[in-house]
This record gives structure tokens, C-alpha cells and sequence, in this order.
């Protein structure tokens, strides 16, 4: 799998089926390079299959016929440790959600919890922030990471804590457990408002943030 092109990997779909190209193969070609364990492959070979897995999951998103489960298989087939940045994935997931724009609230949110916001960077968290086709919820999560980031630039710690966990643990009410009472507020706010956050809204949220 580590030797292989993204041309070798677009292969047709077989006759008689909807989407444009073979995911299940891939699939496949994943599960039999991770069949001996995750131990076992070296963290070399990891990064050189995410690094070509994240261009083909981008070029197979954009099929209006390839369903939800299928992609959420392709995003999450490797472990977060062979992806060092997830903008690959980001840039993914916002052409999946382009093209399946009825997906409801809940399919959106399944297919964010394929990103680690800690993992993105300054500019694509930027971007999310904006992204109106993404879930409100997981644009105040790319914004909490970054915000996280800059007081991690000013601080001197050997543990850092994200201030968020993923948006995967939230609930209809905000989200699961005890968190920092200024970023559970701006959860609950932008859940019960479904608020568009633009950088002006940005600004006001990292001010909540540093408790102004």
C-alpha cells in the first residue's frame, strides 16, 4: 500500500454499481495493510498511506452517490498518529459536504468527528470558522483549538490541555462532562443558536475565552 500511486488507487467502480470508483477496493488494500497490527507498521509507512490516502479520499468525495458510511470507513481506515496535520482530511470533508448538502445535522456531525482540530492549522481553522457548510459546534471546536494554540505559544507547560475535546462528545445540550465554564458557554450559545460564525464573532468568542 506504501508503494502505491493515487493513479493505481482510482480504479472504476465494478459494472452495476452507482459510485464512480471502487472505495471497497481500497478499503480492502487497507485492512490487509493493517492486518498484522498497527505495531507492526512503522510510523514511516503510516505517514507515506496517509499522506496518499488523503488526496484519494478527496477525489472520491465529491461522487453524489458515495454514501456516508463509506467515506467515514476512508477517513478513519488509519490511525490519528499517521497524519501530522489533518488539513488532507479537512479539505475532504468540506467537498464531501458541498456535494451532500442534505445530509442532516446528525450525518454532519458524524463525518466532522473524522477531524482532529488539534491537528489543523492555523489557517484551515480560520477557514472553518467560516465555513457555513460545516456544523456550527465544529466551527466554535476549530476556533477553541487555535485559540489554544496562541496561549500555548505564551505559556511554559508540560502538559497542555486542550480546552475542548472533540466534537464528537457533544450532546443536544452542549457537551459531555466538565469543562472550562467560558468554553461551555460559547458551546451552548452556538448550539442553541446555530450561529454562523464569522471573524468578527471570532474575535468575540476568544475574548470569552480569556474570561474579558
Amino acid at each position: 500500500m506504501d508503494q502505491a500511486t493515487l493513479d493505481n488507487l482510482l480504479v472504476p467502480s465494478p459494472y452495476g454499481t452507482n459510485y464512480l470508483y471502487d472505495v471497497n477496493l481500497v478499503l480492502r488494500f487497507l485492512k490487509s495493510f493493517l492486518c498484522g497490527g498497527i505495531s507492526r507498521v512503522s510510523s514511516v509507512r503510516l505517514r507515506k498511506v496517509a499522506s496518499l490516502m488523503d488526496p484519494y479520499i478527496a477525489e472520491v468525495a465529491p461522487d453524489p452517490c458515495l454514501k456516508p458510511s463509506k467515506f467515514l470507513a476512508l477517513a478513519t481506515a488509519l490511525p490519528d498518529s499517521a497524519r501530522e496535520s489533518y488539513d488532507g482530511v479537512y479539505h475532504a470533508v468540506d467537498m464531501y459536504l458541498e456535494v451532500h448538502a442534505g445530509l442532516s445535522e446528525e450525518e454532519k456531525m458524524k463525518i466532522c468527528c473524522t477531524l482532529n482540530y488539534e491537528k489543523l492549522s492555523s489557517e484551515t481553522c480560520t477557514h472553518l470558522a467560516q465555513n457555513t457548510r460545516f456544523p456550527s459546534k465544529t466551527a466554535v471546536q476549530g476556533l477553541m483549538s487555535q485559540q489554544f494554540r496562541l496561549k500555548s505559544l505564551f505559556q511554559d507547560t508540560d502538559d497542555p490541555k486542550p480546552l475542548v475535546d472533540s466534537p464528537c462528545s457533544f450532546t443536544e445540550i452542549g457537551i459531555t462532562g466538565k469543562k472550562d465554564e467560558s468554553s461551555e458557554q460559547v458551546v451552548l450559545y452556538a448550539g442553541k443558536l446555530d450561529v454562523r460564525l464569522t471573524m468578527r464573532s471570532s474575535e468575540h468568542i476568544c475574548k470569552e475565552c480569556n474570561g474579558g
